[in-house]
């Protein structure tokens, strides 16, 4: 088990908070328990929305950005905030 040789975090995360609706990305983990599939965890924050369709946009745009990286297993946790909280 260990992180992917090839992944790079800085770039993988300035994409994936380029997503509109996005206030915060943390927690990015990236590992490959065979050094073929690799996995990732993600916890990304946003504004609180009205519609759900909203929630199942940004998480389909970052796992597309995380396929582009090579991940193939992709855990998306989304936290609202509230506009004066610090994210």
């Amino acid at each position: 088990q260990g992180r992917p040789r090839d992944f790079h975090s800085p770039d993988f995360k300035k994409q994936v908070a380029a997503i509109d609706g996005i206030v915060d990305v943390d927690s990015v983990r990236v590992w490959s328990l065979d050094g073929v599939d690799n996995v990732m965890s993600i916890r990304i924050h946003i504004h609180t929305v009205e519609d759900r369709s909203e929630i199942e946009r940004i998480k389909r745009d970052v796992r597309h950005i995380a396929s582009h990286f090579s991940i193939h297993e992709r855990f998306v946790t989304i936290e609202t905030c509230l506009a004066q909280e610090n994210c």
